[in-house]
């Protein structure tokens, strides 16, 4: 899971046998006590609303706030 502070992943496949393996690795890493997963905020609508080196892609959205019991 990438998380609000994360900018770069890289991943990687292996076909073992009958068994897909598939591991990521995050810069920033998250999962770290009392830190959100995202932030909150306006949705990109251009390249240039993004991080360095990152794309605005429209197809993912709406994304909706997470609701906690």
């Amino acid at each position: 899971m990438a998380w609000a502070k994360t900018t770069k992943v890289g991943c990687g496949h292996a076909r073992c046998s009958r068994m897909n393996l598939v591991v990521c690795n995050y810069r920033q890493t998250g999962n770290f006590l009392n830190q959100v997963t995202y932030e909150i905020g306006t949705p990109c609508t251009k390249d240039a609303d993004c991080t360095k080196n990152s794309k605005c892609n429209v197809a993912y959205f709406p994304v909706y706030m997470p609701i906690y019991a």
